[in-house]
């Protein structure tokens, strides 16, 4: 199966919000501050989706969340 585009832009926008859960856990140790600024990275990946790439993205997310302790 071929790669689209879009789903390579998905997997850029994924990888940067894996590398910056460390800092932003570090920046916002306390849940009510940790979330929304998670948010704002992860409305960033899912905004737009199509319905073939948006129950992928957000397993995806899933398992960054799961990787990093936050499920």
């Amino acid at each position: 199966m071929m790669t689209t585009p879009a789903r390579e832009r998905l997997k850029k926008s994924l990888s940067i919000v894996d590398s910056a859960i460390p800092r932003l856990k570090s920046e916002f140790p306390d849940e009510e501050t940790f979330w929304p600024a998670f948010a704002v990275l992860a409305d960033d990946v899912v905004e737009n989706l199509t319905d073939a790439d948006g129950e992928w993205a957000y397993a995806e997310l899933d398992a960054i969340m799961n990787k990093h302790g936050l499920s």
